[in-house]
């Protein structure tokens, strides 16, 4: 393992709803056993707007978005799919691929982000109508459903490439585990179903589920609520 990711710190909010975009990157951090520290921001004005938001774009890397890393060395990387490719190459995780197998792992991890982030507009976020939730619950997740039941039929095995877990796999993973109240992938999306099982059976993981705190019932009931 590199030098750096030894003690990596992972900024995140803390959100009463929702684990969010940073579960991936602690998914992973998990999984390979890298040890860090999740350090969980309150989005409140106080906490974030008119303090760390402003610490952040002051400094040399002016970003005013969570999350982010903090490497052993200082060094800070942003957003969550560069963070989670960033992570895979310095863990070793891309070792062996061809370009045509990496060119297809960021295509999943980019539509699995839309994946996720449908989930929020249509359902938590301030301006969601009441006709926009129930058409994204009946209708809406079950096409992004449909389409990375699809990819995951490409190679044989659980995860998007085949028998070798990759950073996708988290992001997938992690909007299944939150759509659980309303989408049953193993009646509907038998090789979602293979890589929620397979994910969950790893002993990191299983581990790490077993101890977090559970977020998702507010969640829960926005799904569910008639």
């Amino acid at each position: 393992m590199a030098a750096e990711l030894d003690n990596v710190k992972l900024y995140y909010f803390n959100y009463n709803l929702t684990d969010g975009v940073g579960e991936p990157i602690k998914l992973l951090l998990e999984d390979s056993q890298v040890r860090h520290q999740y350090i969980q921001i309150e989005r409140t004005p106080d906490t974030w707007d008119n303090s760390f938001r402003e610490e952040l774009i002051a400094s040399d890397k002016p970003y005013d978005c969570l999350p982010f890393i903090e490497t052993q060395d200082g060094e800070r990387y942003f957003c969550s799919g560069p963070i989670l490719r960033f992570l895979s190459k310095k863990l070793g995780l891309l070792d062996g691929l061809s370009d045509k197998d990496v060119q297809f792992l960021d295509s999943v991890e980019n539509l699995a982000f839309d994946f996720y982030i449908s989930l929020a507009e249509h359902t938590v976020r301030p301006i969601v109508t009441e006709e926009n939730r129930k058409k994204y619950i009946t209708l809406g997740c079950r096409r992004h459903a449909a389409r990375m039941e699809r990819l995951y039929s490409i190679h044989d095995g659980p995860y998007a490439l085949g028998s070798k877990v990759s950073y996708p796999d988290y992001v997938v993973y992690h909007t299944l585990y939150e759509l659980r109240p309303i989408l049953d992938v193993n009646k509907e999306f038998p090789n979602l179903a293979k890589l929620v099982d397979a994910i969950e059976k790893r002993p990191n993981i299983k581990e790490y589920i077993a101890s977090r705190p559970q977020k998702n019932g507010p969640l829960e009931k926005e799904l569910l609520k008639d």
